[in-house]
């Protein structure tokens, strides 16, 4: 199980929308020590409604998986990426999880989810290459994803990553 991030989610508060790539395609994304992208055809076998494990993280202590809330968003896989978009009208009814107490809560209040997020996501590689490059470094290309666990969109501002709470309390069950 590999931990990536990725791209940006912007919420705009115009059309009250949040939107953005949840996975950029051909893009080198260049860390400390490795580079790596991923193939335009890492996704050809994973349909749509199989990206259902969207976590939004309000402060570190909460955040809210968006398939078991009121929200309805899309994702839709283009020649770009995955894009994902979520239209928010009302007040909408959240289910927070609270990790400090393991516990779930209600809330009405969207006021907290307003704003430009980074993405990280979970997931597991089933084939991936790597190519050496000139000034003898390596990129890693993710070539097919085999499974496709979690996305966390994180705060701009926020540290923290929900991610490890919700492989050993949620995924498990």
């Amino acid at each position: 199980m590999e931990t990536k991030h990725l791209s940006k989610i912007t919420y705009n508060k115009e059309t009250k929308e949040l939107s953005g790539y949840l996975i950029e395609f051909n893009i080198i994304n260049k860390y400390v020590d490795y580079s790596d992208m991923i193939d335009n055809h890492s996704l050809d076998h994973i349909n749509d409604d199989m990206i259902n494990n969207i976590i939004i993280d309000i402060n570190e202590n909460q955040f809210i998986i968006l398939n078991e809330s009121d929200f309805k968003y899309k994702t839709e896989i283009n020649e770009k990426g995955l894009k994902f978009s979520m239209k928010i009208n009302t007040i909408e009814k959240l289910v927070i999880y609270d990790k400090t107490t393991n516990t779930r809560i209600s809330h009405n209040c969207i006021d907290n989810i307003l704003h430009d997020y980074y993405v990280d996501f979970l997931f597991i590689v089933d084939k991936d290459q790597f190519k050496k490059q000139a000034d003898g470094t390596y990129i890693r290309t993710i070539l097919k994803f085999k499974k496709i666990l979690a996305f966390d969109l994180i705060s701009i501002g926020n540290n923290d990553n929900s991610l490890d709470f919700y492989k050993k309390n949620i995924l498990k069950k």
